[in-house]
């Protein structure tokens, strides 16, 4: 479900909303109600599911470069 980032041209607010998949969802802004809104560019998050601490990647020695993982395979040797 991805989240996005909006700014409010009326109030002047940032705010983001949250749209599930598969559902049209017209974004409006939770302050003021208003649709002159603004979509801004945005990064992305992901979570790794490596125990925390671990390292993997090229940096890694145990980590052998698995070809299908892009190199972060996850073995610890």
């Amino acid at each position: 479900m991805p989240l996005f980032e909006y700014y409010c041209r009326k109030c002047k607010k940032d705010f983001e909303v949250l749209h599930l998949a598969g559902r049209e969802t017209k974004a409006a802004c939770p302050s003021c109600s208003s649709t002159d809104i603004i979509q801004k560019v945005s990064v992305f998050s992901a979570h790794s599911a490596a125990p925390s601490g671990s390292s993997v990647g090229p940096a890694n020695p145990g980590c052998r470069g698995c070809p299908n993982a892009g190199g972060a395979c996850g073995l610890d040797g």
